[in-house]
């Protein structure tokens, strides 16, 4: 038992673990047939992951039988209550079925069946069938032996479940990791540098990849197009829906940089290729006309903007004049335009901002980004850091619940 005991404890890799598992239970136990079966967490039935007989693996000829219901048949019924069960003949117990033979072409006789556990959890179940040659019934002894086998074997499995798990989540970790700078490939390196203007842009995703989105797009050297935007939902998708949805952006303002054409140009996209996916997009585009200090803006379905001007003075400007993108094929986009003076500072957010909740679950709200937006000594870049970190202060120990996106710019 030490021998075997050093045996599974030294297999990690978990399917090569079962083979070992069910190979040296037939020799322990003498054996003609043995069966390991595993419950399945997800649907809460049993599966037999190995078959084995004298002639090799019965796998094949239990087909759809592979699956049991917990409670149902001896295998079952011993992986549903974790007692094992020894009967002198298979046939005269109640839960005998007769499919199990007549599927794998051999009769089963005498039958022995232990619950595989680790800390009172039942991971399946294993049985020995039929003594080789003399087929006499399996005794108390017996009974005895196979638990002790069992329990090693169940600790064994749950180390190889285990090492799996840290492995795919070594696999995960690196696939996010890949995925973050993937994303952040998308997003501006850097934020332009103006002689009459102040630029600044940041995002902090709710997970490890997030949805929310900006980019300053330079069409020549008078003409700017500043983009912030949300994807419905969080994590992996909303980030590869993000991921095109810039480029998008990105190609088609090249060929107008109208703001309300770009949105409908874009929505048409998105309409298109949406396939019944319940994913859409709010979104906010600027053409800033550096030259002349104009700002002309569309808004599909995002908070308005903010212009800071004279001190304490707030202004709402651009509000949603149309549904978030991906939703109506054919919706119409209108534009607002205003001038900006020396000092006006604009600031877009996504409602990641908006919405971040304290540990009591009240909002950060607009009264105190307007409080914020109020002093007129922030610089772009500080003023994002600033709302970023009284949005740190305010959640304390709460978890952050959406993606959380700054973009504003200020004329010197």
């Amino acid at each position: 038992m030490l021998n075997i005991t050093s045996l599974l404890n030294s297999q990690l890799d978990l399917k090569e673990l079962l083979n070992v598992i069910m190979k040296t239970a037939k020799n322990v136990m003498q054996a003609e047939i043995a069966l390991l079966g595993l419950i399945d967490e997800e649907r809460g039935d049993l599966v037999f992951q190995l078959a084995f007989s004298g002639k090799g693996s019965l796998m094949e000829n239990l087909g759809s039988l592979q699956r049991l219901k917990l409670g149902s048949g001896i295998n079952g019924t011993v992986s549903k209550t974790g007692k094992a069960i020894m009967v002198a003949d298979y046939h005269d117990h109640p839960a005998y079925k007769s499919e199990y033979e007549k599927r794998t072409g051999i009769p089963f006789g005498p039958f022995l069946c232990v619950a595989i556990k680790v800390n009172g959890k039942i991971l399946g179940s294993c049985s020995v069938i039929r003594r080789r040659g003399s087929g006499r019934p399996f005794t108390m002894k017996d009974l005895s032996m196979f638990q002790v086998f069992c329990d090693n074997a169940a600790l064994a499995i749950h180390n190889a479940k285990t090492h799996r798990v840290l492995l795919e989540n070594q696999k995960l970790e690196s696939d996010i990791e890949f995925s973050r700078s993937v994303q952040e490939s998308f997003l501006p390196e850097s934020v332009p540098t103006h002689k009459k203007y102040l630029f600044a842009g940041n995002t902090l995703p709710c997970k490890a990849v997030g949805g929310d989105f900006y980019d300053f797009i330079r069409f020549d050297k008078d003409h700017m197009g500043i983009l912030l935007g949300d994807v419905s939902g969080k994590g992996f998708p909303a980030a590869l829906h993000m991921a095109r949805l810039m480029s998008d952006f990105r190609n088609i303002s090249q060929t107008t940089s109208d703001p309300a054409r770009v949105l409908s140009e874009v929505n048409k996209i998105l309409c298109e290729r949406a396939r019944g996916q319940a994913m859409f997009t709010t979104a906010l585009f600027i053409l800033l006309d550096l030259k002349n200090d104009v700002v002309c803006a569309s808004n599909a379905g995002h908070l308005p903007l903010m212009v800071c001007r004279g001190g304490n003075k707030i202004y709402e400007k651009a509000p949603a004049s149309g549904p978030p993108l991906g939703i109506l094929p054919y919706p119409a986009y209108e534009q607002t335009r205003f001038s900006l003076k020396p000092g006006d500072l604009v600031c877009l957010f996504s409602d990641g901002l908006l919405e971040a909740k304290d540990y009591r679950n009240q909002i950060f709200g607009l009264k105190r980004i307007k409080k914020i937006l109020r002093n007129q000594d922030y610089k772009p870049k500080r003023l994002n850091a600033e709302l970023q970190n009284q949005i740190l202060d305010f959640s304390k120990n709460a978890p952050q619940s959406d993606d959380i996106t700054l973009v504003s710019f200020k004329r010197r």
